[in-house]
Parts: structure tokens; sequence; C-alpha cells
């Protein structure tokens, strides 16, 4: 670890991260509020990405039926267990804090009615849980480049980088995945200063808290973080040294009740998600030879097997990439490249910088660049040898942050040599002017795609709004639309269809439309005993548009029908 340095800005990094939390949640509210939740494509600078509801949608569902559904997930995912553990926190506090109005609805008609609410809470802790990752980024980069505004501009650089703004409000397992990777490394390393100064309990504290969260990165995104607790374990033992450094035998020896501590909180850890998860039929799912039956070492070889055909499939699918693909524009596949262009040519420079002048623990930076290397392999497999292009940049957020990291050490080098004294305001508009300049085309792109997703939202939100209006009982009057398209409308959806493994949730969405035509109303509202209309909601053109107009009154409705 390099020496920190003082540099008059150690006073400002609380109100700096305090005001991009502010903006964080002012950008993420707005938008949010304007659109919640639904099943239009995403389309920044008009590069038609992911469905708006994959994988949020899928996710909220699975969430409330989390403890109901004997480890098989509705939706297995990453499988993303933390996230839905949260989610159904949020969920279960919404509708305990329900309206008196609300009172006489179940947990799943609640969920079903009130879902854009459900939605909005959900994006706000998905947008918390990116702030803190944030502050864990500047922890992390204080830590490798020993500066605080190297850090400072590190952190800042990833959070205006493409990855966490596209993602700042959606419902997804990215930000959880940032933090529990942050969280190994700094716990290792605080575990390891901590057997240096031999305080032995410090230690093996750090060291299971680590451990812990390397389990918790493994069942948020299992594809991408699986090594986590081998790189978390490998690395405690053999701290910042290389392999075959002198003395090292004799250090080992000293870190291995850290080591052994880290081991007991991962096996801990990873014992208690057995309790939600079936870890055997989330690898069956997912196709992993001997894991959906048979033996738990036949399992094991297949999850070998798996990694191996990674590297196969890739060799094979790099020639199949057309040319077109590796070019930089606003295009489905050269989205990330169009926006991080600048942040990369910073990034190399500081790589290089930092590699020229590493006195001291270079063995640090192999594990790290082990774990980072790992999610590019899997990144690049997806890229050739799945999707056939590179549109896939939610695999490569740790790519991104070491990028930011990067681009810390050269940005405050630049600063250092050209711009004023660290810790004046001319240094800090300045820090803002070159981070403005670097992700001007991301700041851009996603409020772009923002506005977008608000001017789709507006085609089918008179569905909420509809459904939150329902009392109990009541159901929804669709003119020339199907209760199947106003399902999928909503943006809620599960994998599995069949029992037991149904979605209560998705069943009460369903029973609360009816499709019917002017005299079709008539009829429902007139039948005795019939489940009463509370509103009517109709596909009309507008401007040129199919948009979900409503909700109405019926009589009100009929009578404007007439």
């Amino acid at each position: 670890m390099k020496t920190e340095r003082p540099d008059g800005l150690e006073a400002g990094v609380a109100a700096a991260f305090a005001a991009v939390a502010a903006a964080s949640f002012l950008f993420s509210g707005v938008f949010s509020f304007m659109a919640p939740g639904g099943a239009w494509l995403n389309a920044p600078l008009g590069a038609r990405l992911w469905v708006e509801s994959d994988p949020g949608g899928y996710y909220l569902l699975s969430a409330a039926s989390l403890y109901s559904s004997g480890g098989r997930l509705l939706y297995p995912g990453h499988p993303g267990l933390p996230l839905q553990v949260l989610l159904n926190a949020v969920e279960s506090v919404s509708y305990a804090l329900r309206a008196p109005a609300d009172a006489r609805f179940g947990f799943a008609a609640f969920l079903a009615k009130r879902s854009a609410h459900v939605f909005f809470l959900s994006k706000m802790l998905i947008t918390g849980l990116h702030v803190f990752s944030f502050a864990l980024l500047y922890l992390f980069a204080r830590r490798l480049l020993g500066r605080t505004r190297a850090a400072l501009l590190a952190a800042f650089a990833y959070a205006t980088s493409l990855p966490p703004l596209y993602y700042l409000s959606r419902v997804s397992v990215e930000p959880l995945m940032m933090i529990f990777f942050f969280s190994l490394f700094l716990c290792v390393w605080r575990s390891l200063e901590e057997t240096q100064r031999r305080r032995a309990g410090a230690a093996a504290w750090w060291s299971a808290l680590g451990g812990a969260a390397s389990v918790a990165g493994l069942a948020t995104k299992f594809h991408l973080l699986w090594p986590l607790p081998l790189l978390g374990f490998g690395h405690l033992l053999l701290g910042d040294d290389l392999p075959g450094a002198r003395g090292g035998a004799a250090r080992v020896r000293a870190r291995v009740p850290a080591a052994a501590a880290f081991a007991a909180a991962a096996f801990a850890a990873l014992a208690s998600t057995t309790s939600i998860l079936d870890w055997r039929d989330f690898f069956g799912y997912w196709g992993v030879g001997g894991m959906g039956g048979g033996s738990w070492v036949a399992g094991a070889a297949g999850l070998v097997a798996r990694q191996a055909g990674v590297v196969a499939e890739l060799a094979r699918g790099v020639g199949r990439m057309p040319a077109a693909a590796y070019v930089p524009g606003a295009t489905k596949t050269g989205l990330y490249l169009f926006c991080e262009l600048p942040l990369l040519g910073f990034a190399a420079f500081g790589a290089v910088r930092l590699f020229l002048r590493a006195e001291e623990r270079r063995g640090r930076w192999l594990w790290l660049a082990a774990g980072v290397g790992y999610t590019l392999l899997i990144w690049a497999y997806r890229c050739f040898a799945v999707s056939g292009d590179f549109h896939g940049f939610h695999y490569l957020f740790v790519f991104t942050a070491f990028c930011a990291v990067f681009f810390g050490e050269a940005a405050d080098a630049l600063l250092a040599r050209f711009g004023p004294a660290a810790g004046s305001r001319a240094a800090l508009a300045a820090a803002a002017v070159l981070l403005a300049a670097v992700h001007a085309v991301p700041l851009w792109a996603v409020f772009d795609g923002r506005v977008r997703d608000a001017f789709f939202y507006a085609q089918v939100g008179a569905l909420d709004e509809a459904r939150g209006r329902l009392a109990a009982g009541e159901r929804v009057a669709l003119i020339g639309l199907s209760p199947e398209a106003a399902v999928a409308a909503s943006g809620l959806g599960v994998i599995r269809y069949t029992p037991p493994d149904r979605s209560a949730v998705l069943e009460e969405l369903a029973g609360d439309y009816v499709a019917a035509d002017r005299a079709g109303l008539e009829k429902l509202l007139a039948a005795p005993g019939a489940r009463p209309i509370g509103a009517v909601v109709a596909l009309a053109n507008v401007a040129g548009v199919p948009t979900v107009t409503g909700p109405f009154e019926p009589a009100r409705w009929l009578a404007t029908a007439r």
C-alpha cells in the first residue's frame, strides 16, 4: 500500500459523496417516478438494448415467493440471492405499511395492484446500493493509489461511466456484485495488516468478514464471481508477496489462523444460503452437467468441464465476429466503446504509470488481475460465443471499476503537473471539468435513454394507475386490449410457469383484467353477482402512437362511448 500524502481534500470527501448521493437519488427518483416499470426496450442514443423488465420484473416476482419456493426460485437468475432477500424485505415492509384502503388485500393482491409503487421503492434501493459501491470504490482506490484526490477521481469516474449510470435505477444485481467484490479485498487487506501487527483477533475478524463477502458475491452473480472465495483465501495466505518470495513460508504460517477464519466464515455463509436456495436445482436449471441429479462429485466435474468449454467456445467464436462489431458508435454493439474510449485511454496511461513504479506489494496486483481477468474471460465468452456482439456491458462492471482506478492515477498526475494545487477550489473545478469531458457521452446517453423510457411508459402507465384505484374484488375493463397484453405491459414475469412454481402475484394480476367492448361492459356492469368494474382503460391512437388511455369511471366511459 502506498503512503497517503496529505493533499487538503480529506475534509471535503464526505461533502463530495453527499453531493454525488443527492444527484444520484434526484436523477433516479425523477425518472423512476416517470417510468417505474414496464416491458419497453431501453434505447440510449437510439441503440436498442434490453427490455426494461429484464431482469427487474423477474426478480421482483421471484423475491415475493422467496421463502415459500422450497429453494426453487421462480427466477434462478445469477442467482441474485442477496438481491432477492432485499427485495422481499422491500415488498414485505411496503405491505406492512399499506394504506388503510389496501387493508383488505392479501400480500399477492397488494403487489399486483401496487406494482408501480414497489418498482419505484426497489429502484430507490438499487440507487442506494450503487452510491454505497461508489464509496467502497473510493476506499478501494485509496488503498491502491495512496492519494485522496486520485481515489476521488477514480470513484467519480466510475460513478459517471456507462454501466453504473445505465443501471443506477434498474433492479439488477450489479451494485451488490461490486459491493461484495470491493468488500472482499478491503477485508483481506485489513486482515493482512492486523496480522503484521500481531493482532490475531482483529485479523481473524476481518478475515471472517471477507469470507462472508466472498460467498455473498458468489451467491449474487455466480458465473462472474464464483472464484472470489478462492482468490480471498489465497490472497490471505500469500499476502502481497509474489510467489516464491524470500521468507514467504514463515509469513504464510503467520497467516494460517486468519485464513482458517476466512474459510470457516465462507463455509458458514455458503451453508446458510442452502436454507433459501437449492443449489442443485440452480445448477440443473443452467445445464451444468450432473448438478440437476446424481452426486455432488459428478456435479463438480460438470462445473469444471463447463469452465474448460468456455475457453474452447471463445476460441471458435472469435472468427465469427464481424469487423463492424469492433467499431465504436451509438449502436447496440458499439455503445460501450463509444462512451468509454476516453476513460480507457486515460486508464491505459495510468496502468503503465502504476506498474512502472510499483516497488512493493506487486502480489496484490496479481490477485486483483486474476479477479478482473476472469470476469473479462466470461464477458468475452458471452460476446464471441453467445451473442455475437459487444452490448453485454453489464459484464464489465469490475473491469470498468479498475479502469476508473487507473484513470484516477493518470488524472491525478495530470492535474498535479498542469493544474492548480490540490485542495483548492480551482483544483476541484479542474477535476470536475475533466470528468465532464471524459464522460460527457455516457452522461448524455443515459439521460437520453431515461427520457425515452418515460415516453414509452406514458403509453402504458394508465394500466398501473387503473390497478392502483381498485378496491378489493374490483377489476379493470380493457377496451381494445387483451388481458395477456396488459399483464405483459406491467413488466412482471417469471421464468417457471408449472406447479408448484407459479406466481400468485402474476395470477392476481391476470385476474384484475377483463376484456370487453361497449356492449360487453354494459353486460358486466349489469350482471348480478359479477366482480365489479372499478376502472376502464382503452387502447387509442394518440398522435399516431398506440396508447392506453384512462383510467375512466365505467359509467362515464359508457356515456362518452355512446
